[in-house]
């Protein structure tokens, strides 16, 4: 579906004018869909690998039309809800097809298949004890008894035995004088057979059961993993999965030009999407002028400041010279093997999730967030911060890597992506004659190493099914909770749109709305181990260049203003020197090095040099 076709307003490009004056907010325009890169190639196999994946990232993104959405950075969203909502399609048909194994053996052997879903309780809990759940491991031992008892107990519970004991002939009196009758020994060897063979399904159909739910589990395990070769292979150009639904049609569309809007509404962390976020330090410097030595009458040393105003400085006229100086760090003009690699700077304006009725930021006919600032709304908020609604500057370093070159020009290394987004957020202020400074970083990991397995694919089919074999015994164990992953989905599937509707009825009727957003879908596949030792450090030594780049055209800004900087220089050392690392210890407090230093701790009794 194309964007002109949505029903939302998507203005292309700039807020156009409205009565003459600029539109300071408006919809972000979808724009030309980019190829699918590594990270979101990645993505979107995660909704074929975890269930729970797709089915939050359906909720979060489709489940209200009001809501905003967070960054996307490296990576396009809207080929990882198609996707999502086709591995939905496929997890509903075998959580069906599971259910149905489950339920024909309630009917048919109850106690085999009840001893089987305590196994498998007993095992995951189990399993559950082992990852740090605070659950006892008791019950899962005790579940585990319980199927054996019931396994052991299964013949004599089954509806097939009783059918077969109803067929026994019933005992005749013994006559002398019958000298026996070819039709009743054939009826009787008849009935003998029949019981015979009701025997042995009571025996078997367990385990009959038991390789259907493999042969289930099996059959789609290898079906997505042959999905991901075909549709996610790097260098693909397979169309994207279509959507039933026109509502999520016109949500997807609308969702392609809000990602790369430059206004994030969020619900509790403001900078979602770039990974965990942490305030790295801040300052405020009293604006005065500098001081002059003044010799006075009597020879007597004595300084005098020169005469400031502090309106002359801006923090928009600030954040544009911070903004010139961190794009030299990929001048063309410095030698390729120099340049820090992927170096954007973004405008980034943060703002409150719940807004009013007639906020600015809300598009009055659709009560959807506007994602697109124009440059006049960046400038005013600039000079203007509110509590809930602030600009920064985000400097977005993301790790592409380079080719590593030997002096005649020859590739000695290829560049080596690191899926690694570090960031830093810059926000300046001028309140009160005083500057405001605020330094926060943020790395975002990469995605899990799961998820990878789509660049390790083979196409062919006897490695496909090689390759999920592995897994057959935990999606055997998995199976037994197949009838509750099928209700949550088709609760999904029914209520998705009526929760949407009443989202967009609250969102007419109350004063006040929450329109921030709740979950990053990058986020949500990212690495929980974090970041490797090199990746770390590399982290580190990409955020202190941004870092000494801000605070050297801070000093520039205020010298070159008249501003007396011997406080900011003494917060600017206090901010590089603050945590100091010596091995694996770690020492915040007072300390000093060389043969004549000296430290102390103002307001502690007993302090003394230290060497």
């Amino acid at each position: 579906m194309t964007t002109a076709q949505s029903s939302y307003p998507v203005v292309p490009g700039q807020p156009r004018p409205v009565d003459g004056r600029r539109q300071l907010f408006a919809h972000p325009a979808a724009g030309h869909r980019p190829p699918l890169n590594d990270t979101t190639r990645r993505l979107c196999a995660a909704a074929y690998l975890n269930d729970d994946f797709a089915y939050q990232v359906i909720g979060e993104t489709t489940g209200d039309d009001q809501r905003s959405v967070p960054l996307s950075l490296g990576f396009d969203v809207e080929p990882v809800i198609r996707h999502s909502f086709r591995a939905r399609r496929m997890l509903v048909v075998r959580e069906a097809l599971l259910t149905l194994v489950v339920v024909v053996g309630l009917v048919l052997v109850p106690g085999a298949t009840l001893a089987w879903l305590a196994l498998a309780a007993g095992i995951r809990r189990l399993r559950r004890e082992r990852r740090g759940y605070r659950l006892q491991a008791r019950s899962g031992w005790t579940l585990i008894a319980l199927s054996v008892v019931l396994y052991c107990c299964s013949s004599t519970a089954s509806p097939l035995l009783l059918l077969a004991q109803s067929e026994q002939p019933a005992a005749s009196p013994y006559d002398p004088y019958d000298t026996g009758d070819a039709t009743g020994d054939l009826s009787s060897r008849v009935s003998e057979l029949y019981n015979t063979s009701l025997l042995m399904l009571i025996f078997s159909l367990p385990l009959m059961l038991a390789l259907a739910t493999v042969v289930v589990a099996l059959v789609t395990r290898v079906r997505s993993l042959h999905t991901l070769t075909q549709t996610l292979a790097p260098g693909t150009t397979a169309p994207l999965p279509g959507l039933s639904s026109a509502r999520v049609e016109q949500r997807v569309a609308w969702l392609a030009g809000a990602q790369r809007g430059n206004v994030s509404l969020h619900s509790r962390d403001p900078f979602m999407g770039a990974g965990q976020s942490e305030l790295q330090w801040s300052m405020a410097v009293l604006l005065q002028g500098a001081a002059v030595r003044d010799g006075g009458r009597h020879g007597e040393e004595r300084f005098t400041r020169d005469a400031f105003d502090p309106r002359t400085i801006s923090a928009a006229q600030l954040q544009h010279l911070i903004r010139a100086s961190l794009l030299r760090l990929h001048d063309p003009a410095l030698p390729p093997h120099q340049r820090v690699p992927g170096v954007r700077l973004l405008d980034r304006i943060v703002a409150d999730g719940e807004r009013p009725h007639g906020d600015p930021l809300i598009d009055p006919h659709h009560h959807t967030p506007l994602q697109i600032a124009s440059p006049e709304a960046i400038a005013a908020i600039t000079e203007q911060p509110q509590g809930g609604i602030r600009y920064y500057l985000h400097v977005l370093v993301a790790v592409d890597g380079r080719d590593v070159h030997m002096q005649d020009g020859s590739v000695a290394l290829p560049a080596q992506a690191q899926d690694v987004v570090i960031s830093a957020f810059v926000h300046v202020a001028v309140e009160g004659g005083k500057l405001y400074i605020e330094f926060i970083r943020s790395v975002l990991p990469p995605v899990a190493d799961r998820y990878r397995l789509v660049d390790r694919l083979r196409p062919a089919m006897g490695y496909l099914v090689a390759r999920s074999l592995p897994a057959v015994l935990s999606d055997w164990l998995n199976s037994a909770a197949a009838p509750a992953r099928l209700w949550r989905h088709l609760r999904q599937i029914a209520f998705i749109s009526y929760w949407a509707r009443v989202a967009r009825e609250d969102a007419k009727l109350f004063r006040l709305y929450e329109h921030g957003a709740r979950v990053s879908v990058r986020e949500l596949a990212a690495a929980d181990e974090g970041l490797t030792f090199l990746q770390d450090l590399d982290a580190n030594k990409y955020l202190k260049l941004v870092e000494k780049t801000v605070l050297s055209t801070v000093l520039d800004y205020l010298e070159h203003s008249g501003v007396d900087t011997s406080e900011f220089r003494m917060q600017m050392m206090s901010v590089q020197t603050t945590t100091i690392f010596n091995g694996s210890a770690t020492m915040n407090g007072p300390t000093a090095f060389g043969s004549k230093s000296f430290a102390q701790q103002v307001g502690q009794p007993g302090t003394g040099p230290s060497a």
